[in-house]
């Protein structure tokens, strides 16, 4: 089923959580696309591994890219699992953050 356009704003208001902000400018915001990797460390802080299948949805990079936009993120730092793995979701990041 697919998120709506505020679903990380209506799941803040779930936990009374209030509305994302910050008194200060974020300088870095960082993403993680996937799960998948080639190695099943016991050390990695995401669970990352062969047998994982996770990677982040299209709806996702798009709300990704509308904070970005909206809080002028200028450093979006693109993580998870073995980022080869999961190129096709890092790729459109990257596109769609730095459009040609």
């Amino acid at each position: 089923m697919p998120l709506s356009p505020f679903a990380f704003q209506e799941t803040l208001a779930l936990r009374h959580l209030g509305e994302l902000r910050s008194e200060a400018q974020v300088t870095t915001l960082q993403v993680n696309v996937g799960k998948r990797c080639n190695q099943a460390c016991k050390h990695c802080h995401v669970e990352a591994g062969p047998l994982r299948t996770e990677v982040m949805s299209l709806e996702t990079v798009e709300e990704v890219l509308t904070v970005v936009r909206r809080f002028r993120v200028p450093i979006l730092d693109i993580t998870g699992g073995a980022l080869e793995k999961a190129w096709g979701r890092a790729k459109q990041l990257l596109m769609l953050k730095n459009p040609s």
